[in-house]
């Protein structure tokens, strides 16, 4: 069974939390109703690096474009889609589609979050 884990970023402190959902969440956590704070899921993936990907993440990638030899870097934001039930990467520039399943991606990297680095997308 897969750990369910999530971060929150309070607006408040501005400071990322991680935690596991287990019997301390109802405790200890006022994530749930309160708007000062941010739940962000964990996705299950790791980057290339190791680095475990959450929800509000930016990451860096490098797509083949249409098979040819050379690479495009793009960034994009991990969110989920619940049309399509699943995590997808979210480039915000015309004429490139969202991204499903980033995983199988060549060279996802995290960068940053759009909490502690919004520069990282801003324009």
């Amino acid at each position: 069974m897969r750990e369910i884990r999530f971060r929150i970023w309070s607006t408040k402190t501005k400071r990322m939390d991680h935690f596991a959902l287990d019997s301390r969440f109802d405790c200890e956590c006022g994530a749930f109703g309160n708007p000062k704070e941010v739940l962000m899921q964990y996705t299950g993936r790791p980057d290339k690096n190791g680095v475990e990907i959450y929800e509000g993440d930016i990451v860096k990638i490098n797509l083949m474009e249409n098979l040819n030899i050379f690479w495009v870097t793009i960034l994009g934001k991990i969110y989920w889609d619940e049309n399509k039930y699943g995590w997808m990467v979210n480039t915000g520039t015309d004429g490139q589609p969202n991204i499903r399943d980033f995983g199988y991606l060549y060279n996802c990297e995290v960068i940053g979050n759009i909490y502690e680095n919004p520069e990282l997308i801003e324009g």
